[in-house]
């Protein structure tokens, strides 16, 4: 028998691949990774805040709200205690046509504003622009926003919207080793969230239905989505007002198209007599150009 020590193969630990490549092979998949937790932590986020219970999500909510629309101190100038009056009634009146659970309250806040904008936050507060106010011709296209922005606090789309946005911003800090007392700060979590085209599209079937309740018909109920669609359509490129809207409520022709279909569905009326918004919510500013049926 017969040993010999022989040397390995010159080049043996050498790899033919570029270091380069190789780091970005490295990269990329590191950031798919990344991406694919970020994805599970925020869709687990926000399926698990859904079950939070209502009143710990107002708990929450009024650590960044005050309880009063009208502010702490409940003083505000008399056109806006009397336009953030107004919004609560109709809300209450919007409610008594739509399914809402008994240990849920909503409370609308009236921002003395030009943005054209309405949202639903934590808590079951509802924030309407006097920008939007006064650009819908009636109430029937403010009740239908109204009937909306609710559905999305029956659906508990806030608080899974902040559940899944905070999930995905704790795995950001762990992989960039940021501070988690960063993350959870209410003045940059609050109000945020952004909801999905399935959310916006199963509140307009909530809201739809409700107007339809409330007044025997949907005539005019869809007039700022076809006002919404027809500014876009005029120059793409150019911002506009519907751009503000559009930033918090992601739509398409296809949403205008499915409340279309639920109205034929149900043989609801597309016609039918039109009621004046509020002496309260009634502005000078140019409403939206109402457009036949």
């Amino acid at each position: 028998m017969h040993y010999e020590n022989r040397q390995p193969t010159e080049g043996i630990n050498v790899t033919q691949e570029s270091a380069i490549l190789r780091a970005v092979k490295l990269t990329v998949a590191a950031l798919v990774l990344v991406l694919l937790l970020f994805a599970i932590f925020s869709f687990a986020g926000g399926w698990v805040a859904r079950w939070i219970p209502f009143s710990v999500e107002q708990k929450v909510a009024s650590l960044g709200f005050s309880e009063s629309p009208l502010g702490e101190s409940g003083t505000a100038p008399v056109d806006v205690v009397e336009a953030t009056v107004a919004l609560n009634e109709l809300a209450q009146r919007v409610m008594l046509h739509m399914d809402i659970p008994e240990d849920m309250s909503i409370t609308v806040h009236y921002i003395d504003d030009d943005v054209i904008n309405a949202f639903a936050t934590l808590g079951g507060h509802v924030f309407f622009y006097r920008g939007l106010i006064e650009r819908l011709p009636h109430e029937n296209a403010l009740s239908m926003v109204m009937a909306h922005e609710i559905a999305h606090v029956v659906h508990r789309d806030p608080i899974s919207g902040f559940g899944g946005a905070v999930s995905a911003q704790v795995l950001l800090s762990w992989v960039t080793g940021g501070a988690i007392d960063e993350i959870t700060r209410f003045s940059t979590q609050l109000g945020t969230a952004s909801f999905t085209r399935g959310m916006e599209t199963r509140a307009d079937t909530v809201a739809i239905d409700a107007v339809h309740r409330m007044y025997g018909h949907i005539n005019g109920a869809d007039e700022l989505f076809r006002a919404l669609v027809r500014e876009s359509a005029k120059d793409p490129g150019r911002e506009s007002w519907a751009d503000e809207f559009l930033s918090t409520h992601p739509m398409n022709d296809d949403r205008i198209a499915a409340i279309q279909m639920l109205a034929r569905e149900n043989e609801w009326l597309l016609s039918g007599e039109l009621t004046p918004k509020p002496a309260a919510l009634s502005g000078g500013v140019a409403a939206i150009e109402p457009q036949a049926q």
